[in-house]
């Protein structure tokens, strides 16, 4: 049923349940790092010469 078509009691029940829901996800205190892998400190060290190679002097 679409928000609209709900009365101000129901759209406050369904507030209520929500926020108690989202409480609840918060007490859970989970860690969601989605992220695909990061670099090592060997991979970021091989790539940090590609930051300055705009701004160096060194002919390409």
């Amino acid at each position: 049923m679409p928000y609209a078509d709900l009365t101000k009691e129901e759209l406050m029940e369904l507030k209520k349940s929500l926020k108690a829901e989202y409480k609840a996800m918060q007490a859970k205190d989970l860690k969601l790092d989605m992220s695909r892998g990061k670099p090592s400190q060997e991979q970021l060290d091989i790539s940090m010469g590609l930051m300055d190679v705009l701004s160096s002097d060194a002919d390409l």
